[in-house]
């Protein structure tokens, strides 16, 4: 699990229900009751609080985020109830892991980023805590029930090869007469006609390194090098185009650019797949990630139904009740 990853505005995920903050209702709603979870009230400060900090982030309606509030406090009593709780050790271990991420040399420094975010350690210390116990509470009651079999991750890898194909490259060999700053028109050409009779030797099958060693007068010095290799898209246009429509080990007609005039000789990679083994990790992280979240889903979708809930912000006519859930 994460802790207050930069900005620090992330970390106030679902559930900072333990303080208030500047109220944005109007003044004669102050303090009322918002909901109320197995008798436990939620009040209205809460929820505005925590919205005005939502809104720094995304576009949340107050009804959703008290959805989500009634979520967390339901999450919170189902872990006490089953005797779950934190030590202050564990707590302060995942506050220091945070100031060590974020690069925060001390609890100074630590308290000063806080603050740039409206925020104070109290307040963090209380979040992180309430993260802690209800990660127990998914740990005990949710992951530890989540296994993936080899057949899971075997029909996973057969329906989304796709995803783990290595793209064809072609590894390049280059020819290059390079253009001077101040060439013009019949000096360009010149560089021009003595790439395609290079061309054309090459053509007939005289080895490249023959040619060099002739050390023919060009206008121009003329350059063997080995560019690399590449997949499609990675070089310039009209160089790509030249290298994947070449056949593997003949050389490419002359092509021009900025630089000057290219011959290319590519190796060709054909496209392949990463293996089971190698990717298996990546498709088991995958599969627990959505078998979590569905076992979750109805997890909290259960914790509702058995769950006395009432939300006496809903007969406010002050407030647009969509969002509300059944």
């Amino acid at each position: 699990m994460k802790f207050l990853t930069k900005p620090f505005l992330a970390i106030l995920s679902l559930a900072m229900v333990f303080f208030a903050c500047p109220l944005l209702a109007k003044e004669i709603l102050i303090d009322r009751i918002a909901a109320v979870v197995n008798s436990e009230p939620i009040l209205l400060s809460e929820v505005e609080g925590r919205l005005e900090i939502e809104r720094q982030k995304e576009s949340t309606s107050l009804m959703q985020l008290l959805n989500q509030i009634i979520d967390q406090r339901l999450e919170i009593q189902a872990a006490r109830k089953k005797g779950l709780s934190v030590t202050d050790s564990e707590v302060q271990a995942a506050l220091e892991e945070t100031r060590v991420r974020n690069g925060l040399k001390d609890e100074e420094a630590f308290k000063k980023s806080l603050a740039k975010e409206n925020l104070t350690l109290e307040k963090v210390t209380e979040e992180i805590k309430i993260q802690l116990l209800i990660r127990k509470l998914f740990q005990r009651d949710i992951l530890q029930d989540v296994v993936i079999q080899e057949k899971e991750l075997q029909a996973y890898y057969q329906n989304h090869l796709d995803l783990f194909k290595i793209p064809e490259k072609r590894e390049i060999s280059q020819i290059l007469f390079e253009w001077k700053p101040d060439d013009d028109g019949p000096a360009r050409e010149k560089v021009k006609e003595e790439a395609h009779i290079l061309y054309g030797r090459l053509q007939k099958g005289e080895p490249i390194e023959d040619l060099i060693k002739e050390k023919w007068n060009y206008s121009r010095a003329m350059t063997l090098s080995e560019l690399g290799t590449f997949e499609k898209g990675e070089l310039l246009s009209v160089l790509d185009e030249a290298a994947f429509n070449t056949e593997a080990g003949k050389w490419s007609s002359p092509v021009e650019s900025p630089l000057g005039v290219h011959l290319l000789r590519v190796t060709q990679k054909p496209a392949k797949y990463r293996s089971l083994d190698e990717v298996s990790p990546q498709i088991k992280e995958k599969l627990f990630q959505e078998k979590s979240e569905q076992l979750m889903s109805e997890w909290m979708a259960n914790l509702r139904k058995s769950a006395t809930i009432e939300m006496p912000l809903l007969k406010d006519p002050s407030f647009n009740n969509q969002g509300a859930r059944p």
